[in-house]
């Protein structure tokens, strides 16, 4: 996985001798091997090889390959057909949409699901595996994940299967309610669909400036200090507020004394965008991006004391699931954040 150093480093002269698909596919072949001598059958990941179809010839052929894709235009059926064509039995590997996005991605994690299970069971796919992934910090809570596997579980198994007859008559998405239920522990019913909601609290600017594998709120929160913001006009941001205010006052109120664990992560959850909000609204005027230097300083003192209060939740909450190996990279986020928004210099006046 994340082949990007093949053919460079140790690797260098041995890909310039016999090329790169033959170098990687010793390598895959050498943990195949480790693999079938435990009694056991190797996967990997198909991106590698199907982006060279000339090295398909190489792939282990009792390995399963692994087709993934994370955006609702995932090409799964090719895949699928590709690999077959080559003898390789496929899986197809949608995503929980969750990483790079805070409060997770609801509409592109649906159909990334829904268009790997229709088909994948098109073409005759036997395995469906649902990723989740941590990257640049792994800054989304648990139950924006668990969430996304409870849908992805009904995907898998039972898409077009009769109601729930314990949710059915919910006046709520059966599917989002049954989440709720089985995977949440919330018999009301209501946490399911208001994480839905919540995962699309900035889904207007993600489809209008097409933004993948993130969502706005992590990509301008987090963006390079010389980087211009990302995305959204002001007026779109202030709609995002709004979203942000209502879900806030409609959380579940019985999660603080059934589920004091979860509640606490959806707090840190709603701190953390209303963080990602503010920063947003004051790098903006109603036309262009304005740059940190040019904030008033007491809207950058605000927003600093923002950031600290996430960072501090986040540690405190990152020891209550995860093991202490990633913390400090992923605190690194919010630190860099605070440097960037206290180092720039205020501009005249203010």
């Amino acid at each position: 996985d994340e082949t990007f150093d093949v053919g460079y480093g140790r690797s260098a002269a041995e890909v310039a001798r016999r090329g790169r698909p033959a170098v990687y596919f010793d390598f895959v072949n050498r943990i195949g091997d480790a693999v079938r001598a435990l009694g056991k059958r190797p996967m990997m990941w198909a991106d590698i090889a199907l982006s060279h179809p000339e090295s398909l010839k190489l792939f282990p052929r009792d390995a399963i390959g692994l087709a993934w894709g994370y955006e609702p235009d995932a090409d799964f059926a090719r895949w699928c057909d590709v690999l077959r064509e080559h003898g390789i039995e496929a899986w197809v590997c949608p995503g929980t949409s969750s990483w790079r996005s805070i409060t997770g991605r609801t509409t592109e994690r649906n159909a990334n699901i829904a268009r790997a299970t229709a088909e994948g069971a098109a073409r005759g796919a036997p395995g469906f595996l649902i990723t989740d992934w941590g990257d640049s910090g792994h800054h989304q809570h648990w139950p924006i994940a668990v969430a996304a596997l409870a849908r992805a579980a009904q995907a898998a198994w039972n898409p077009h299967g009769a109601r729930d007859a314990r949710v059915g008559d919910a006046g709520v998405p059966t599917v989002s309610a049954a989440a709720s239920l089985h995977a949440l522990a919330d018999s009301a019913l209501q946490l399911g669909p208001w994480l839905d909601a919540l995962g699309d609290i900035d889904l207007e600017i993600r489809q209008a400036n097409a933004i993948r594998n993130s969502s706005a709120l992590f990509n301008d929160l987090h963006r390079p200090a010389t980087a211009k913001p990302v995305a959204g006009r002001l007026k779109d941001w202030h709609a995002v507020a709004d979203r942000l205010d209502s879900l806030s006052a409609s959380i579940p109120g019985r999660l603080a004394a059934s589920m004091p664990l979860p509640h606490q992560e959806l707090l840190h959850t709603l701190a953390t965008a209303r963080l990602a909000v503010e920063h947003a609204i004051a790098t903006r005027t109603p036309d262009s991006p304005l740059p940190l230097a040019t904030v008033p300083l007491a809207h950058r003192a605000r927003l600093a004391d923002l950031a600290r209060q996430v960072l501090a939740e986040h540690r405190r909450l990152w020891t209550r699931r995860n093991r202490p190996g990633g913390l400090e990279r992923s605190c690194s986020h919010y630190v860099r954040l605070i440097e960037r928004i206290e180092s720039d210099a205020p501009a005249p006046g203010h």
